[in-house]
């Protein structure tokens, strides 16, 4: 059956017609969208609301603007299927701009998962801005044994990944750059951790940590200049041969995931 003529002889819009203007106007709204307004909004709709804690790249100033977004960790003191249903009619423009859905905790829960994920939280403590509410990230203590034990686990998959990916890409080009480019925050991300492994005062920016963990690592640190400069749309794929790219990049991680196997046989032995 077609559409009921509107007064005026015209056809009232169709059922598509009224989503799809629906979502436009979803969509210039979450244009307009600050995070401080998303924030209150949380904080007006969500009961037991304790915190709203941006974290990651955007919090630490090195958010490339492409393949980068916008991480959230929300703290309540309860959490239940109710809640969760709130949460996601509040979260559904936030994840139709791109941005990941975010990490939610209670209180209790978030203290009991430090020891199991260290790097995450490690990262979440240094470079967080607290939008709402108190900031719950002070008071976790991070144990370097727990960092050590996550990191060589993660380095260790992520040389795996990256040969399966490889594999798997068949000799394409297009799909091997692709999986460096995939796979390229998360490498940064435990090459930071192995700082920490160093000293107490690291960058926030990530590329500045991989720097300073050159002074204590023979790793391959131009590889990743060139991978950073291409993700940041400072250089090109151009003029590069792409399989000797993936071997430099393949070979750092495993001389790091090496350089942190050491440091944990060398701490047991002590």
């Amino acid at each position: 059956m077609g559409a009921v003529p509107a007064a005026g002889g015209r056809k009232a819009p169709s059922g598509v017609a009224v989503r799809t203007e629906n979502l436009r106007k979803d969509m210039r709204e979450v244009k307009e969208m600050k995070l401080g307004t998303f924030a209150d909004r949380l904080q007006r709709d969500i009961p037991g609301l304790r915190s709203v804690v941006l974290y990651g790249s955007a919090a630490a100033g090195d958010h490339t603007g492409r393949g980068s977004d916008y991480n959230l960790l929300l703290v309540v003191e309860r959490l239940d299927m109710e809640l969760l249903d709130r949460l996601s009619r509040c979260v559904r423009r936030w994840m139709a701009r791109g941005n990941p859905p975010p990490v939610v905790f209670t209180i209790e829960r978030l203290e009991k998962s430090v020891d199991v994920f260290p790097i995450e939280i490690a990262d979440m403590k240094q470079a967080r801005r607290v939008l709402w509410g108190e900031d719950v990230l002070e008071r976790l203590h991070i144990s370097l044994a727990d960092l050590r034990s996550q990191l060589e686990r993660e380095l260790k998959q992520k040389i795996i990944a990256l040969r399966q990916g490889y594999l798997a890409a068949a000799g394409h080009k297009r799909l091997v750059r692709r999986l460096m480019m995939a796979s390229f925050s998360s490498v940064l991300t435990l090459v930071r951790s192995t700082l920490r492994l160093h000293q107490k005062e690291i960058p926030l920016r990530k590329m500045d940590a991989a720097r300073m963990l050159r002074e204590h690592v023979e790793f391959d640190l131009e590889v990743l200049e060139t991978l950073y400069a291409i993700k940041c749309r400072q250089a090109t794929w151009r003029g590069r041969d792409c399989r000797d790219l993936f071997r430099r990049y393949l070979l750092a991680v495993e001389t790091i995931a090496d350089h942190v196997d050491r440091w944990i046989r060398k701490e047991k032995e002590e």
